[in-house]
């Protein structure tokens, strides 16, 4: 009996030991198809393929914000130690060799090019002093879902010497390893010449930019606030520093009805560039139309700054809202009353004076008015500059109307002595916005 109950303990042990293998075998199964490394794909997954199919390898401008202002901090960072005094190698607060950080940041195409080694570097580049770099044109081919080739067109500027300089750089750009490498002007004509958009280039060896310690970028998300400031900075440089710029901006209607030359646009820069000077933005919208989105910027001197973009800084522009009403200023005086459709209409009036644009304000006088009282617009010009020839606030008084003539009176304070002046501006309304007025001053 003993020796059946030994037997069978025996059977049931090695039993029990065999299940535990079997378990052991499929636990270990298991495990290893879950933790097994994935095979390196051979394919490019139909979302990528897709994503490279749609590559637009032609050169066309840079679409999206948040990249210009990569690009352009990859731009600054390079001209930050090339504009330089060579001498002593200084750059900010910190001593390093400058020769170490253009090697890093130069592309080897463009090394090889100019057959450039540490030793020669500082020879072999142009001089370019310490200048403020504005970007005029931004072009980008697409190179690789990871990789852009930016060709950017910009002008350094010497605010203390009057002078300007074009220069053109060529900035390669990997967004997956956040760096970049720069190619110069002379390179870039050599090689493309004058570029255009819908030209196809060939960049299909750029795979990776390998990182070193001063090739990368930081991508920041731009908000609208911080695009709109550096969108008015933008504008009111161009005014004070590169009129012929400013001039190429301006939308072509605008231009027309209030300019109709240059030199016009010039006497205008000239006779407001205090005010200029001055000008700081207070506020803007932003709206998406068709073919472009647009800005409305006002300021501190109560001027809206009507901005029509396709792609980031590339715009068209009008300087004010009253020479041609953007549909948001329509839209606001085509609803309001009498009263407030009269008062409009005196802002606008006013904003002219304020930025010595007579021509407007004559246009608008009443013809009994205009030939009885300023029978030429030279008349008119030296009443302006003898009586209102500073910058003015207006502020609203009594308002009445006998039959379709309306009566506001207003007072005018010169927002540099706080001197006011009284006048009663008389005005009749038309179709389609238009107004004429006569007034008397006090």
């Amino acid at each position: 009996m003993k020796k059946r109950l030994k037997v069978l303990i025996i059977l049931i042990a090695i039993l029990l030991l065999i299940i535990g293998i079997i378990v052991f075998v499929v636990v270990k199964k298991n495990s290893n198809s879950n933790t097994e490394p994935q095979r390196i794909i051979e394919e490019i997954p139909d979302d990528l393929e897709a994503e490279e199919a749609s590559l637009n390898h032609t050169v066309h401008y840079a679409p999206y914000r948040n990249e210009y202002y990569a690009v352009k901090s990859c731009i600054d960072n390079f001209f930050g130690y090339y504009m330089k005094d060579v001498d002593t190698g200084i750059n900010g607060a910190v001593e390093v060799d400058n020769r170490d950080v253009m090697m890093a940041m130069l592309d080897k195409e463009y090394i090889d090019y100019r057959k450039i080694t540490k030793e020669n570097v500082t020879k072999k580049l142009d001089t370019i002093n310490r200048m403020t770099i504005e970007i005029n044109d931004m072009y980008v081919v697409q190179v690789h879902v990871n990789i852009n080739v930016y060709f950017v067109y910009m002008t350094f500027y010497d605010k203390i010497n009057n002078v300007t300089q074009d220069y053109v750089i060529e900035v390669k750009y990997d967004n997956l390893n956040k760096t970049f490498k720069v190619l110069l002007q002379d390179f870039v004509k050599e090689k493309y010449g004058n570029l255009k958009v819908g030209q196809e280039l060939d960049f299909s060896d750029l795979q990776s930019i390998e990182k070193n310690q001063f090739n990368v970028f930081k991508f920041n998300n731009i908000t609208d606030d911080q695009y709109l400031y550096d969108l008015f900075s933008n504008i009111k440089y161009d005014l004070m520093y590169n009129p012929k710029k400013a001039y190429e901006s301006l939308d072509e209607e605008y231009e027309k009805k209030k300019f109709g030359s240059i030199e016009n646009f010039k006497k205008f820069i000239r006779n407001n560039y205090a005010s200029i000077m001055g000008m700081q933005a207070q506020g803007g919208q932003r709206t998406e139309e068709e073919g472009y989105t647009q800005y409305i910027i006002s300021d501190s001197h109560d001027n809206y700054f009507i901005i029509k973009e396709t792609t980031p800084m590339k715009y068209k522009l009008s300087l004010d809202s009253y020479t041609i009403y953007p549909q948001e200023f329509k839209d606001k005086y085509d609803s309001s009353n009498e009263q407030a459709k009269v008062a409009l209409n005196i802002q606008n009036i006013i904003r002219a004076i304020n930025q010595k644009d007579t021509k407007y304000v004559y246009s608008k006088l009443a013809d009994s008015f205009k030939s009885n009282k300023f029978p030429t617009e030279d008349k008119f010009n030296r009443f302006i500059n003898e009586n209102l020839g500073s910058f003015y606030s207006v502020e609203f008084k009594k308002f009445r109307h006998e039959g379709n003539v309306y009566i506001y009176d207003i007072v005018l304070k010169d927002n540099k002595n706080q001197k006011t002046k009284k006048m009663q501006i008389i005005m009749t309304l038309f179709e389609n916005r238009g107004y004429k007025i006569s007034f008397s001053m006090q």
